[in-house]
C-alpha cells in the first residue's frame, strides 16, 4: 500500500470515528418527569375540569412533547394551555403536543380540558373511578400530587370514601374541608399506572348532564369490591412475606454452612514447632514440590517452580550449565535417571526435543526464544508437569481440601434444588394452596442465590475452604522460615563460603521461594574469592551465577525466563461469535394514555 492510499484509508476512517462520535452523542438523550400535579374539579353538572401541571426534565436536545388523553366512552372539550399546542385526534385518544427548544433543562407544561361522561352516578352514590396516571409513558415520575375537589362539601366525613390503585408508597386522603380527595405518590417506574375511585354523596351534584347516570344501588357492591382488593392486598403482602421469609432463611442457612465449613475445615493445624530460621535445606525433595507447599490456593506450583526445578536439575548434574558470553549452553549429560521423579523427567525429555542436535547444547535464550514461539506446545507441556507434581504433594499428604469440596457440592445442590423449585412453581402453580407455593417460590430462589452465592465463594475464597495438615503445616512453616532466612543478610553471612554445595541448594530453592535475587547478591558478596577459584567448577550453579560484572544479571535472566514460561503456561487464543393504596383496581376508566418526547 501506498503512502498516499494509506492516508487516504486513515482520512476516511478517522472521518467515519468522528462522524459515529457525533451522531452517537447527538442520540445520547434523555427525559422523565420529576413531578407532575393535577387538580380536577367536578362541576355541578357532573362533568371534569382537568388541570394537570407536568414537569419534565431533559438530558440532550429535545423539540416536542405530548400527552396523550383515552377518548373511549368519554365527550374531550375546551383544551388550553399558556404554551403553544396542537390537537391530534387519532382512533382512541388525543395526541396534545408542545412544540419548543430545550437542552439540558427543565420545563414545565400545563393543560387544562373538560371531560364529560366519566362520573358514574347511581341512587345512592356518586362514583369517580379513573386513571389520573396512565400506563404507555415510557419513563418514571418522581411524584405525582393529585387533588380532586367537589362543587360543594359534604357535612360527615363518613360521606365521603377514597382508594387509590395498585398498591403503591403514598397516601389517599380526604380533605379536612370535606370538599374533595388527595392523592400522593412517588417513584412511579415507566408504563404503571395510577387510579383514583372517590365516592361521594350524588346530591352535591345541581344536574347530571355531564355524567352517566346509572338507575341502581351500588354503595354496598362497591365497599364489598374494595373489602376484597384490600384483603386480597394482605394476602398478598402475607404471602410475599412468607416467601421473602423463606427464601432468606434458605439463603441464610448457606451462609451459616460456608462459615462452619471454614471454621471446621479452613484453618491451619496447630503444630508445635516454635523455629524462627531454617538454615539448612529442611527438606530433600524438588523445589515444585516446595511451590506447591507453599500454594494453599492451588496446590499446584507455579512457573517459577518450573524454572527452580530445571536448576535443580543442573545442580544434581543431569543438565550442564555453561557460560558462554552473555547467554549460557544446556547440555544434557548421561546419567542414571532411574531416580528421577516423573516431573522432572518431563523437562529433560523436552529439553531433548527442542535441541537441533543430540550432541549440541541448547543456548539458554534459545529455549527462552522457543518457549515464547510456541505458547501451545509449553502450554501442554507445563500442564504435564504441574499435575505430575500435584500427584505427588498428594501422595505426600500435605493438603486436606475436604472443605472445599463439601463447599462446592453444598452449593451445587442448593442451585440443582433452587433451579427445581423454581421450574415447578413456573408449571404448575395454583392458588389452592397459596401459602405453600409462596414457601416453594421463596425456598427456590434462596437455594438458588444461596448455591450462587457459594459456587462465587468456595472459587474466589478457595484457600479459606482448604487447609494444610498437620505434616502439610510443619513442612509450610519450616520453608517459610528457610526464606526468611535467605533474605536475612545478617543470619545468611553467619554461612561458611565453603559450602559450596548447600549455597547451590540456596539458590534453587530460593527461585522457588521467589528470592533468587536476595540468594545472588548475598553471594557476590560473601563469595568474591571462591567465585574466582577453579573449586566453582564442580558447582555449575555457583559457577554460572558468579558470570559476568553485574551482580544481578543472572537473577534477571531466571526471572525472564519465569516470565516468559508464565505467559505461555496461561496462553489463550482469543475468539467470538457473532390511608394508603389498596391492591387491586385497574377497572376504572382512562387506561391507554401516555406520553412522551422527542
Amino acid at each position: 500500500m501506498s503512502n498516499k492510499t494509506f492516508l487516504r484509508v486513515g482520512l476516511f476512517f478517522s472521518v467515519l470515528l468522528l462522524f459515529l462520535l457525533l451522531t452517537s452523542s447527538a442520540y445520547a438523550k434523555s427525559y422523565w418527569l420529576p413531578q407532575v400535579d393535577c387538580r380536577i374539579d367536578v362541576q355541578e353538572d357532573g362533568s371534569l375540569l382537568w388541570r394537570y401541571s407536568l414537569r419534565f426534565s431533559f438530558s440532550g436536545k429535545f423539540s416536542y412533547a405530548y400527552m396523550d388523553i383515552p377518548t373511549a366512552g368519554v365527550k374531550i372539550e375546551g383544551f388550553s394551555s399558556p404554551e403553544k399546542i396542537s390537537i391530534e385526534n387519532r382512533r382512541d385518544y388525543i395526541r396534545v403536543r408542545w412544540d419548543f427548544s430545550a437542552e439540558n433543562e427543565e420545563k414545565t407544561f400545563n393543560l387544562s380540558y373538560k371531560m364529560s361522561n366519566v362520573l358514574k352516578v347511581y341512587n345512592d352514590i356518586a362514583e369517580f373511578y379513573w386513571k389520573v396516571w396512565s400506563e404507555g409513558w415510557d419513563v418514571k415520575v418522581g411524584k405525582l400530587n393529585v387533588k380532586v375537589y367537589l362543587p360543594g362539601k359534604v357535612s360527615h366525613r363518613d360521606e365521603l370514601y377514597i382508594w387509590g390503585h395498585p398498591r403503591l408508597p403514598g397516601r389517599v386522603d380526604i380533605l379536612n374541608t370535606l370538599d374533595g380527595f388527595s392523592l400522593e405518590t412517588e417513584d412511579i417506574s415507566s408504563n404503571q399506572w395510577v387510579e383514583i375511585r372517590a365516592l361521594f354523596p350524588a346530591t352535591v351534584l345541581s344536574s347530571y348532564s355531564g355524567a352517566i347516570r346509572i338507575n341502581k344501588d351500588m354503595l354496598e357492591d362497591i365497599l364489598r369490591e374494595e373489602e376484597n382488593f384490600t384483603r386480597q392486598t394482605e394476602k398478598e403482602r402475607y404471602y410475599l412475606s412468607l416467601a421473602i421469609s423463606g427464601g432468606l432463611g434458605v439463603f441464610l442457612c448457606m451462609i451459616v454452612i460456608l462459615i462452619y465449613l471454614y471454621f471446621i475445615y479452613g484453618r491451619e493445624p496447630k503444630i508445635n514447632y516454635q523455629g524462627i530460621y531454617e538454615r539448612e535445606i529442611p527438606y530433600d525433595y524438588s523445589p515444585a514440590i516446595v511451590g506447591a507447599v507453599m500454594n494453599l490456593r492451588t496446590m499446584t506450583p507455579g512457573t517459577r517452580d518450573f524454572t527452580a526445578t530445571l536448576l535443580d536439575l543442573v545442580h544434581k548434574g543431569y543438565i550442564d550449565m555453561t557460560p558462554v558470553g552473555d547467554d549460557y549452553i544446556l547440555s544434557l549429560k548421561e546419567k542414571d535417571r532411574s531416580n528421577l521423579e516423573p516431573f522432572e523427567m518431563y523437562i529433560l525429555e523436552y529439553l531433548k526435543r527442542i535441541k537441533k542436535k543430540e550432541d549440541e547444547g541448547l543456548l539458554f535464550s534459545a529455549l527462552q526464544d522457543h518457549i515464547k514461539s510456541n505458547p501451545l506446545e509449553f502450554q501442554k507441556v507445563y500442564k504435564q508437569w504441574a499435575d505430575s507434581v500435584k500427584s505427588k504433594v498428594n501422595l505426600l499428604g500435605f493438603f486436606d481440601d475436604k472443605g472445599y469440596r463439601l463447599a462446592s457440592k453444598i452449593s451445587f445442590i442448593f442451585l440443582l434444588v433452587g433451579i427445581a423449585f423454581i421450574i415447578i412453581y413456573v408449571t404448575t402453580f395454583n392458588e389452592a394452596n397459596s401459602q405453600a407455593w409462596s414457601l416453594l417460590i421463596g425456598a427456590g430462589l434462596g437455594l438458588l442465590f444461596g448455591g450462587v452465592l457459594g459456587v462465587i465463594i468456595s472459587v474466589i475464597f478457595k484457600p479459606g475452604f482448604n487447609r494444610r495438615t498437620e505434616t502439610g503445616a510443619l513442612h509450610y512453616k519450616r520453608w517459610n522460615n528457610l526464606k526468611k532466612f535467605l533474605t536475612d543478610f545478617s543470619q545468611i553471612e553467619t554461612m561458611p563460603p565453603e559450602s559450596l554445595i548447600l549455597w547451590e541448594k540456596y539458590l534453587v530453592y530460593g527461585t522457588s521461594l521467589g528470592v533468587a535475587d536476595k540468594v545472588i547478591s548475598s553471594m557476590k558478596i560473601l563469595l568474591p574469592e571462591v567465585s574466582q577459584s577453579s573449586a566453582i567448577s564442580s558447582y555449575p550453579l555457583i559457577r554460572a551465577s558468579a558470570k559476568g560484572i553485574e551482580p544481578l544479571a543472572f537473577a534477571r535472566m531466571l526471572n525472564n525466563f519465569s516470565s516468559v514460561a508464565h505467559s505461555s503456561a496461561y496462553y489463550s487464543a482469543s475468539s467470538g461469535h457473532g390511608g394508603g393504596f389498596s391492591g387491586g383496581g385497574g377497572g376504572g376508566g382512562g387506561g391507554g394514555g401516555g406520553g412522551g418526547a422527542g
